[in-house]
Order: C-alpha cells, then sequence, then structure tokens
C-alpha cells in the first residue's frame, strides 16, 4: 500500500540526493546548497520543509532492496503525476546538482540520461549534458548507490544528533 504522506516533492528528494551523493560518493557543500535550493520550490509546493523531505527520500532509497529500482519507481510516479515542463524542470535541477562540486561524473551523466530518457527528454538532456561547465570525469565503480546512500543516511542522522546535543546542553 503507498504512503498517503508521500508526494512528489519526496520523489525528487529521492532523484536530487541520488545525483548529489549516491553517484559520487561525496556530499560537497556545494551539492547541498544546490539540493536544497532545487527541493525548496517543489517542497514549499507540497507544504513541507526541505531537510525533512530530503531525509525521508534517502531512508527510502536506503531502506529499498534496490536502490535503482527506487529510482526507478520515482522516476515512474513523476512521470504519471507531472507534466513534461515540471520534468524539464527537474532535468535542470538534476544537472544543476551534478555541476555544483565543478565536476561531472559518468555515473551523474547516466542518471541524467537515464531520467530524461524514460520522461521522454533524451535531446533535452543530451542538451544539458553536452553544455556542461563543469569538468567531466570517470568514476571508479568499486562503491556501489546503495552504500553512499548508507553513509549519507548516517552522517545525516548523526548531524542532527549532535544539533540536539547541542540544543539539549543549552537548555541545562
Amino acid at each position: 500500500m503507498a504512503d498517503p504522506t508521500w508526494t512528489p516533492a519526496h520523489d525528487i528528494a529521492l532523484l536530487y540526493m541520488a545525483a548529489a551523493y549516491g553517484t559520487d560518493h561525496e556530499l560537497s557543500p556545494e551539492e547541498g546548497v544546490s539540493v536544497q535550493a532545487a527541493l525548496a520550490p517543489w517542497a514549499a509546493g507540497y507544504n513541507l520543509e526541505v531537510r525533512p523531505t530530503l531525509i525521508e527520500g534517502v531512508t527510502r532509497l536506503t531502506e529499498a532492496d534496490s536502490p535503482d529500482e527506487a529510482v526507478d519507481q520515482s522516476i515512474e510516479r513523476l512521470s504519471n503525476e507531472l507534466s513534461a515542463d515540471h520534468h524539464s524542470d527537474i532535468l535542470e535541477g538534476l544537472v544543476d546538482i551534478a555541476e555544483a562540486d565543478g565536476v561531472l561524473l559518468q555515473r551523474e551523466q547516466g542518471l541524467i540520461a537515464h531520467v530524461a530518457t524514460a520522461w521522454g527528454h533524451k535531446a533535452l538532456g543530451e542538451s544539458l549534458l553536452d553544455n556542461t561547465t563543469a569538468q567531466v570525469e570517470h568514476t571508479n565503480g568499486n562503491w556501489s548507490l546503495i552504500h553512499e546512500l548508507a553513509f549519507l543516511f548516517i552522517a545525516i542522522a548523526h548531524a542532527t544528533h549532535r544539533r540536539n546535543a547541542c540544543v539539549h546542553r543549552e537548555r541545562f
């Protein structure tokens, strides 16, 4: 049964985090800012806060038997729920996120091309990738997307725990 609180903003968060972190084993400060900026209008449109929406997207990825399948399910839901113009906006957000650290990895290009093709925007995806301002590099395939997402989930949980500990100390 589908989660009634899951919105297209959650699926977009899932895709954005897959591009920002899951493809290159790192979440640079620039990528973090880019993800939050790209997701903000989508989250606001569904009356959601950005950070919890991102965490829920990452959680769905880390709990999935197959992160690739979770990405494909999000692509499919967004295909059915949003317009072609929205798909173009999401693709542009994916490229912005992938370029944020100044490097466009082969796996990031692959994800963007996969999403663009699934939504019938192959030409747009190719154009966005061809006109990148980032340095194009290849990645080592030894570390999988599930490894990256699990690490990200732990890092986010740890950061939240540290923030709560600081708040707790300030009260006493």
